[in-house]
């Protein structure tokens, strides 16, 4: 089994305060990073940059 992995990301849940967390979001090959504060939002994210990444001639 010899998978290239083409794209990754790294995604980190901070907390806050007592109420609120935020996301960050990492594309790990194009150094993009933003805040997000759902896990929905964080895939919306994650589709865009993969998106933006193939426009910019990457996988």
């Amino acid at each position: 089994m010899d998978e290239k992995i083409v794209d990754s990301f790294i995604v980190r849940v901070q907390k806050v305060d007592e109420e609120k967390k935020r996301i960050k979001v990492v594309h790990v090959q194009q150094g993009e990073e933003r805040i997000v504060e759902s896990l929905e939002e964080a895939y919306h994210c994650m589709c865009q940059m993969l998106d933006s990444a193939k426009d910019k001639g990457g996988s």
